[in-house]
């Protein structure tokens, strides 16, 4: 003879047992079941809305047990996390997850816990931008600051000059030459900040001017053919007659040549000429230069 009871309630129980033959006869029994309580279970996390990369610390708290925990198991997202009573986990990606944890006590009882989207990641914001031009020079001293950064609300600028902004993006301009840190904070709704800092140098404007002619005829007006220019360490000039014979020869910051040969000091003829100068600039990059030159007497 099976029978099946189902007890709603943790503690002993009697439990009374007759049999009844065909003949008449009865026989009786008595036995006691023994309910053990299911442990109670509950757990917290330490913070439970961020940006990611976040590290959330879990306890699991067993408030009315009457037994030892022997086991801790817990889950996010359905997949096993750890075996402990406490967890320390990192969340990487962004979204929401549901975290469980089942315990057993040493009357192998179980109980289970699982808080559906318990925790709440959001993607930390990436600053980032780039320059339209960079270096600036002391000519063209501006450049306009592209803003690509993502997943941010609001951008916070400083130029390294003691000014800032909070436009998303904009042209910025400078006077002197220097090199200037553009720093961009960017803030996300939940107030996850990310910075990047870019170096935007105004460097000098390197120009050069050759003249198309002289008249060197000692007349105190235009006697020299010679050459103007800013930010620059030297220039190498070779001047050169129809022939391909050198006129003339100079390396230094600067140069002036009075229409004669150098070797023999003779006049040149009245004639074109032409020249070939390479001139290293403020930062020894080398621009060079051919063109012709109108000598006349």
């Amino acid at each position: 003879l099976d029978a099946k009871y189902t007890f709603n309630s943790a503690g002993s129980s009697p439990v009374y047992i007759s049999e009844t033959t065909p003949f008449g006869c009865t026989k009786y029994d008595t036995t006691t079941i023994f309910v053990n309580q299911i442990p109670s279970i509950d757990f917290i996390g330490d913070t439970l809305t961020g940006c990611d990369p976040m590290t959330i610390n879990f306890t699991g708290q067993t408030p009315s047990s009457l037994n030892a925990i022997t086991n801790w198991q817990w889950t996010i997202n359905n997949k096993n996390a750890g075996n402990l009573n406490t967890l320390n986990t990192i969340f990487e990606n962004p979204g929401l997850f549901d975290v469980g944890l089942s315990i057993t006590d040493t009357n192998d009882c179980i109980a289970t816990e699982t808080k559906v989207d318990y925790i709440n990641i959001t993607a930390s914001p990436t600053a980032n931008f780039y320059f339209s031009k960079s270096p600036i020079n002391e000519v063209e001293n501006s450049t306009y600051l592209n803003n690509n950064s993502i997943n941010a609300i609001q951008y916070d600028w400083s130029y390294g000059n003691g000014e800032t902004s909070n436009l998303t993006e904009f042209e910025l301009t400078f006077d002197s030459v220097g090199v200037y840190p553009i720093k961009l904070i960017a803030t996300n709704n939940l107030g996850c900040k990310d910075s990047l800092v870019k170096n935007l140098p105004l460097v000098p404007k390197f120009t050069f001017y050759f003249p198309g002619g002289f008249t060197p005829n000692n007349d105190g007006r235009n006697d020299y053919f010679f050459s103007s220019g800013q930010n620059y360490e030297n220039i190498e000039i070779w001047i050169y007659d129809r022939w391909g014979v050198i006129a003339y020869h100079k390396s230094g910051q600067s140069f002036s040549w009075d229409g004669t040969y150098k070797d023999n000091g003779r006049d040149c003829q009245q004639d074109v000429y032409v020249y070939k100068a390479i001139i290293k600039d403020w930062n020894s990059k080398e621009h060079s230069f051919t063109g012709i030159i109108t000598l006349l007497r």
